[in-house]
Formats: structure tokens, sequence, C-alpha cells
């Protein structure tokens, strides 16, 4: 894969389907604090991902400025900046580091981190109309 084609794949993202033809059949997506803001801490099969990860698109998610760090023959980190939308449609900007790992072809397993208790603020604040 290489930090070139891992950057590809996180620019794909914001290309809509473009991101769903790196993920491997049986992908994992991990999301370990996810359950702070009710969210699963994974999904498994590229359908369940895809479908997921659709939502979150469709609620306009993109993401940018991605640096990426080879780890291991199959292991990459990724840094990246998230654009998500608040209940009332105002960008904010997260902060998101993933844990890749891949088969040589496809995207295997995501572990994404993100600062759920800035997200869930924000999201409070928004509907408390601040």
């Amino acid at each position: 894969m290489g930090t070139t084609a891992l950057r590809q794949a996180l620019a794909d993202f914001n290309d809509g389907d473009a991101f769903f033809h790196h993920l491997a059949e049986d992908v994992v997506a991990e999301f370990p604090y996810g359950p702070t803001l009710g969210l699963p801490a994974e999904i498994t099969g590229k359908h369940a991902v895809r479908a997921h990860l659709a939502a979150v698109q469709a609620g306009g998610l993109t993401v940018r400025d991605p640096a990426v760090e080879q780890l291991t023959g199959t292991r990459y980190l990724a840094e990246y900046t998230g654009t998500y939308r608040t209940a009332d449609g105002t960008p904010v900007d997260i902060p998101l580091i993933a844990v890749v790992d891949h088969d040589g072809t496809r995207i295997r397993t995501i572990r994404e981190y993100w600062d759920t208790h800035r997200l869930a603020l924000l999201n409070s604040a928004v509907s408390e109309g601040h």
C-alpha cells in the first residue's frame, strides 16, 4: 500500500464511493471512543462499514491534511483533520488519528481515534442554542 496510497485512500474519502474500493471485504473499522457518543465501537465487513461511513459522509464529514507514517510492513499511522458539521451545519475541525492495517492491496483494519468529548460539547452547545 505505501504511504502515498494511504494518503490517496484518505483523499478518496471525500469523493463518495471512491474510498470503499480501498477496503477488504472483511474490513474491520474500530472506533474505541465511539460509544461515548452512542456510536458502535466496531463495525465488521465492507458493506456494514460502507453503510456507516456513507451516513457520516452524508452528514458532511470531510478529511484533509493527512500525514502518514509506516510503522511496520503492514501497519500505518495516519493523522488528519476531520471537518464535521454540527446540528446547525456549523463546520468544526477535529484532529483524528488512525492506525491502519492492510493485506498488500486492501485496507483490513482501521482503528480511528477522535476527541468525542469535544464533539459531544459542540453538539450539546448547538442543540441548546449557543
